[in-house]
């Protein structure tokens, strides 16, 4: 296994964020996912993958995301993590250019 996946669901006060995003004219998303993806990485279980049975702990974990594009299909994409600014910048680059895609890749699978 080289990925796993986490899903949770948790009641966060996200009013800070919302008021520093909308003051500063700029998406609650792209910085609710570089703050959560930075505490994520603060805890080695979360950056833990199996490799050849044994398990592993990465350095740190990257996010990957799901958007709609303007054509009504979902486009997965992903982000490095790094710095704020580069973060944030990424993620709206990625997200403009995702929005835009005509193509997606449809992969058939045998039953």
């Amino acid at each position: 296994m080289t990925s796993s996946i986490y899903t949770m669901t948790v009641r966060m006060n996200v009013t800070k964020l919302v008021n520093y995003s909308k003051e500063n004219n700029q998406s609650f998303f792209i910085n609710f996912l570089y703050f959560a993806l930075k505490e994520l990485n603060k805890i080695p279980e979360f950056r833990m993958r199996i490799h050849n049975n044994e398990p592993y702990i990465y350095n740190n974990l990257d996010a990957s995301f799901t958007l709609m594009n303007n054509f009504g299909y979902f486009v997965n994409t992903s982000v490095k993590l790094s710095d704020y600014k580069t973060f944030y910048n990424d993620v709206k680059n990625i997200i403009e250019i995702s929005k835009k895609k005509k193509r997606i890749h449809i992969r058939l699978i045998q039953i």
